[in-house]
C-alpha cells in the first residue's frame, strides 16, 4: 500500500489545497480514492480535502461503485495505485478522466519524486566522493 508521507508529498506536489472559482466561495478539493484505507491516509494527514471513497466494502456490486463514481463525476482528482487496480476501477477511472477528474499514479508519482529527490541529492555526494578520493591520494 502507499505511504502517508508519499500521499502528502503528491497532494501538496500536484497543488491540491483550496480551489478557487471566480464564480462561487472557495471550495476544499474533492479528492476520489479507491478504497477506506487509502481515504483514511489522506483523511488524517489532510481534514480539509473531501474525500470520496468509491468502495466502501470490498463485496459491494460494480454497478453501485459505477454510480457513486458517477454521482462525484465533479471531482478535482483521484488516486489510485494501478498494482492494486481491478478491471472495473480502470473502466470508472477511464470514465471520470473524461469528465474532467485528474488520475493521479501514485506509483508513477512516488517514482518521479524519487528520481527527483536523487537528482538533488547527487551533486552533493558526488561532491563528498571527489573530496574522499582526493583526500586518499595525500601522502
Amino acid at each position: 500500500m502507499i505511504s502517508v508521507g508519499l500521499v502528502l508529498s503528491l497532494v501538496f506536489g500536484c497543488g491540491l489545497g483550496v480551489v478557487e472559482d471566480l464564480s462561487m466561495e472557495p471550495r476544499p478539493i474533492m479528492v476520489i480514492v479507491p478504497d477506506a484505507e487509502l481515504a483514511e491516509a489522506v483523511r488524517e494527514q489532510l481534514p480539509r480535502v473531501r474525500i470520496v471513497v468509491l468502495r466502501v466494502d470490498a463485496q459491494e456490486n460494480a454497478a453501485v461503485v459505477a454510480a457513486r463514481a458517477w454521482e462525484y463525476r465533479n471531482a478535482d482528482c483521484m488516486f489510485y495505485d494501478p498494482y492494486a487496480d481491478s478491471f472495473d476501477m480502470m473502466i470508472i477511472r477511464e470514465r471520470l478522466k473524461n469528465q474532467g477528474v485528474v488520475p493521479i499514479d501514485l506509483r508513477q508519482q512516488a517514482l518521479a519524486a524519487e528520481q527527483q529527490r536523487g537528482q538533488l541529492t547527487q551533486p552533493e555526494s558526488l561532491l563528498t566522493r571527489k573530496a574522499a578520493e582526493s583526500h586518499r591520494r595525500l601522502p
